[in-house]
């Protein structure tokens, strides 16, 4: 009886704090991606060949996906050096957002608003609607027709360690890429920050 209560409120028995942080994470490992992005300017074209390689390096890796979210503010407080890769939404007003989208693999984010499990999403509803039904809606539809998410971070440490984080729009579509089982998600706003 308990269990079907925990379910509609989305508690988990045994339930402990989340204490992880970003040394705790081993997602992807690449020392080459970390000297590439080392080597970028602060700001670069969509097109241009050092972030298309880059990009492409990402999808070459060893992904080792984390089962439940990091909460964001674990994330924080590490120091790092930004460096701002690609704004898009600066690239060619009116375009589609499709045209001027960067895939990032869905298994490389540790992270996303507000969201502390995958599957189920928020732990409250937000403007009377359950996160979970967000994520079923967005699920029907493909990898190619869903919406484009906004806000990407792709986080290089030192020591190889890489991993992403969605801080702006398009948790519960990234849930939902996740849900399917998708090998990348469009991007329409990305930054690559260097980890110390």
């Amino acid at each position: 009886m308990l269990e079907g209560v925990r379910e509609r409120l989305h508690l988990r028995p045994g339930k402990e704090s989340d204490e992880r942080t970003v040394d705790d994470l081993h997602v992807a490992n690449s020392i080459e991606i970390n000297t590439q992005a080392d080597k970028l300017p602060e700001k670069v074209n969509i097109n241009d060949p050092r972030l298309v390689k880059l990009v492409a390096g990402l999808h070459e890796l060893n992904i080792s996906p984390v089962k439940e979210p990091i909460p964001l503010d674990r994330i924080g407080g590490s120091k790092k050096t930004s460096r701002v890769v690609v704004d898009i939404d600066s690239l060619t007003p009116g375009s589609e957002p499709t045209e001027y989208s960067v895939p990032i693999p869905v298994d490389l984010f540790v992270a996303a608003p507000e969201i502390s499990d995958w599957r189920r999403g928020r732990r409250s509803p937000k403007n009377g609607r359950r996160s979970s039904s967000i994520i079923r809606e967005y699920s029907h539809l493909s990898a190619k027709t869903a919406p484009p998410i906004h806000g990407v971070t792709v986080y290089t440490r030192e020591d190889g360690s890489i991993f992403a984080v969605l801080y702006g729009d398009g948790a519960h579509r990234l849930c939902a890429a996740k849900r399917r089982g998708d090998n990348d998600i469009l991007c329409t706003k990305l930054n690559i920050i260097q980890i110390d």
